[in-house]
């Protein structure tokens, strides 16, 4: 367990190379990201940088993207009790019938926009177009 608080962050110089520690705003483990720097500097750069994406609310943590598309995907349909059946079950089929055998096994980091327009294209292709939201 660490003693630091969440999302702290501390700049070390190790040989020739300067890397900034956090842990992660979601845990206290000891877990910590990394990220190596050449320079003091560019370790101090990038510190300030996290810390201004934690402030404006942007900042995400560099392990959720190793979920796959489908654990997510499973995370956000239960994420919201409060939806309604029909939507739930057309969200659902849609991930259970399109994205998951498509995308399902790649960790979420790695699903890039072109990847689901693709997905979108090839249904448009093989149903009317007025079944599939091009949006």
């Amino acid at each position: 367990m660490s003693s630091r608080r969440p999302g702290a962050r501390r700049v070390e110089k190790k040989g020739n190379e300067a890397r900034s520690r956090s842990v992660p705003p979601s845990t206290v483990r000891s877990r910590s990201s990394q990220s190596g720097q050449r320079t003091k500097r560019e370790a101090e750069a990038f510190e300030a940088s996290e810390g201004t994406d934690r402030s404006r609310g942007a900042w995400v943590d560099p392990q959720a993207g190793n979920v796959t598309l489908e654990e997510w995907a499973g995370d956000w349909l239960d994420s919201n009790p409060a939806k309604r059946s029909t939507p739930y079950s057309r969200d659902e089929s849609i991930i259970r019938l399109y994205l998951v055998p498509a995308l399902g096994s790649r960790p979420l980091a790695s699903v890039t926009p072109r990847d689901v327009q693709a997905l979108v294209y090839a249904a448009a292709r093989e149903r009317d177009a007025r079944t599939v939201r091009r949006e």
